[in-house]
């Protein structure tokens, strides 16, 4: 039982971890980041120190079919990043411990300070290093905001493509602020 909940722990914390990771996404798609602290072209979360902390209304953990799955009000925290959504699965490797796919659906809500993205499903593959945003997605820092039928993400290569499809297009409104020194007229 006492090594069932140990790898249990390591799993929740691979998973909140990679979650983080998705926050790339302002990177990827062009946001200002001058305020986030960076390490050379990377985004770097300064929490690392912190803990992370998940709550949910349940957990099932399956050995059988590798998955460890939070459902009801899941609220996964580090810092000032929160993720927010009806469930959160995470499917391992059984052989060498390592997360494979995190699955976030039902009203998926990411926010850092004034960065948001939302969806209705978030994918994290691990092995490819992206995540694909669907069901609605869209990422908006400020009154900046990317809409689309979905969103990719690849994180190692530090770029995003935003899809649509006859039915829905993509769709930026961005605004541009001015000078300090230029006046209004």
């Amino acid at each position: 039982m006492l090594k069932l909940q140990t790898q249990k722990k390591g799993l929740i914390l691979t998973i909140v971890i990679a979650l983080v990771l998705s926050f790339n996404i302002y990177l990827s798609m062009g946001f200002d980041t001058s305020s986030v602290p960076h390490k050379g072209d990377k985004f770097e979360l300064n929490d690392k120190d912190q803990p992370i902390v998940i709550n949910s209304d349940h957990l099932e953990g399956d050995n059988k079919k590798n998955v460890v799955k939070f459902t009801g009000n899941v609220v996964a925290k580090r810092g000032e990043l929160t993720i927010r959504s009806k469930s959160i699965s995470v499917i391992y490797d059984k052989t060498n411990k390592k997360v494979m796919e995190i699955v976030a659906e039902g009203d998926v809500r990411i926010n850092q300070g004034n960065k948001k993205a939302r969806g209705e499903k978030a994918v994290f593959m691990n092995s490819q290093d992206k995540i694909i945003l669907t069901g609605n997605p869209r990422v908006w820092e400020g009154d900046n905001i990317i809409k689309g039928e979905k969103i990719t993400l690849f994180l190692a290569e530090d770029r995003g493509v935003v899809e649509g499809n006859k039915n829905t297009r993509v769709n930026a409104t961005i605004h541009i602020e001015k000078d300090e020194g230029e006046k209004r007229h």
